[in-house]
């Protein structure tokens, strides 16, 4: 009996360990972020990974809403079974394979504030950019 105390302490905190990783992989929230590539808006996203790092997040949904007045720019959804897009970065008005256009692009203008709500994995992020600063894409 008095050996299987401390091997059972440590199994308890092993297996709590594990639990409270597991979870925090699963409800970890989706970043959202808008670039330029080559003169072209575009949007990516990226989640943290479960131990380090950041590992980026193939799209299922992106929506581009004027902050003012929240008028919808663009807004697409890829259908149940569309296979992931071949790039991370999707970029403004680009209709994939596979993916439904709820609203068409409108014409973003310079100096104008923007909300992207993004979509991954069940996982939603959302960001905001101005048309005309953007940072550049990533390799």
């Amino acid at each position: 009996m008095r050996l299987c105390k401390p091997v059972c302490s440590e199994l308890r905190v092993g297996v709590l360990l594990i639990g409270v990783a597991l979870l925090s992989g699963c409800s970890g929230s989706l970043d959202a972020h808008a670039c330029t590539s080559n003169g072209k808006v575009a949007f990516w996203a990226d989640w943290p990974r479960l131990f380090y790092g950041r590992e980026r997040a193939a799209p299922s949904g992106v929506t581009v809403q004027a902050r003012a007045g929240h008028q919808s720019m663009w807004e697409v959804e890829a259908e149940l079974g569309a296979a992931e897009p071949a790039s991370f970065l999707l970029l403004y008005g680009q209709k994939l394979a596979g993916w439904s256009e709820w609203a068409p692009p409108a014409p973003l203008r310079a100096g104008q504030v923007y909300h992207i709500y993004m979509r991954s994995g069940g996982r939603t992020g959302e960001t905001i950019f101005v048309a005309g600063r953007l940072l550049p894409c990533p390799s």
